[in-house]
């Protein structure tokens, strides 16, 4: 029998990835955990994206923090001499990793690491490194974080209304006041119309040059995507403008036309709240979230130390990026 093993943390990705890329050499699934993520759950999320049964996968609960209890426990479990394993080390605790190494040395065993962020499987013990061809798609993603989600169906206006409201914008130096539709949609009699050149045009249009740029397929890219937690209910807890993945890399997008706000709150306090917001969010998503803001505001109407401060906000968040309308203008984005 040759197993291959996963090591339980909040972190599954790694863990999903390796599965997938070692499908066909192994004969069954094990997961060692510690108890506080076998009581959240953390493993059904890998089953049900592998699309398994609950509770299908072997589990070895062990001790997180004291090696000795957790080499009884792995001791006490009946293995074949004649057992293969094939041990992925990237998860867990450090005592965790050590306790399995220590442990499955004993046996006809190789252990593999994934660094974070980067498509390739290091073996531990002759530091080969092997590609990592498997690619998640944002449904995968999204079910190891422990998210259920609902997203937008078909665009509002077609692609070419979207592209041709872009290029008229454009040449009107994105100012509303000189496209009619953008400075009366709150007047439009339909309700889509309203809703559509009020702003959601702007997250069709990013969506859709994003798509094709990158040339990415319907799994991988989402617009108009709502977050529930799992203690949320049927609440939205979050919801994001564009959302893909690519080579196993997640981006998310807070798309804004304009940052206009009111006397009591200038461009830049409204842009601050948008980065805020969008860095708590992506929080969720694990170690490797490539969070951007999407707008076609004017940047250069903005002081020199109104853009030192802005960047400067940008680093301390981890925003990845703030395209503006000058970004926009160019033949592709800088993403």
């Amino acid at each position: 029998m040759t197993y291959l093993i996963s090591l339980i943390s909040d972190h599954l990705l790694p863990n999903y990835l390796f599965i997938k890329e070692m499908e066909g050499r192994y004969d069954s699934l094990l997961f060692v955990t510690s108890k506080m993520m076998h009581d959240a759950g953390i493993g059904k999320r890998i089953e049900y994206a592998l699309g398994l049964e609950e509770n299908t996968v072997q589990r070895i609960i062990v001790s997180e923090e004291d090696l000795n209890k957790m080499l009884h426990k792995l001791e006490s479990v009946p293995f074949s001499k004649d057992d293969r394993f094939i041990v992925n080390l990237t998860c867990g605790t450090k005592i965790m990793s050590i306790g399995v190494y220590e442990y499955f040395s004993r046996f006809d065993s190789s252990f593999y690491y994934i660094p974070i962020g980067k498509n390739k499987i290091e073996d531990v013990r002759t530091s080969e490194d092997i590609p990592l061809n498997y690619r998640v798609n944002l449904k995968e993603y999204l079910t190891l974080y422990g998210l259920t989600f609902e997203k937008e169906g078909e665009l509002l206006h077609t692609e070419e209304e979207t592209k041709d409201l872009f290029n008229r914008f454009k040449r009107a130096n994105f100012n509303r006041y000189r496209v009619p539709e953008i400075l009366n949609a709150q007047t439009l009699p339909k309700e889509i119309d309203r809703r559509y050149y009020s702003g959601v045009w702007f997250e069709e249009y990013t969506y859709l040059r994003i798509k094709e740029e990158k040339g990415l397929a319907a799994d991988y890219i989402w617009r108009g995507v709502k977050l529930f937690r799992p203690d949320s209910g049927l609440i939205n807890d979050n919801e994001i403008d564009v959302m893909y993945v690519i080579d196993n890399k997640l981006y998310v997008g807070e798309c804004k036309m304009s940052l206009s706000g009111t006397p009591m709150l200038k461009d830049t306090a409204l842009l601050e709240q948008y980065m805020y917001k969008l860095a708590a969010i992506s929080k969720d998503f694990g170690l490797a979230v490539n969070p951007y803001i999407f707008t076609l505001h004017r940047f250069y109407r903005f002081s020199e130390n109104s853009l030192k401060a802005i960047e400067k906000r940008k680093d301390i968040l981890g925003i990845k990026g703030i395209l503006s309308g000058e970004d926009f203008k160019q033949q592709k984005l800088n993403i």
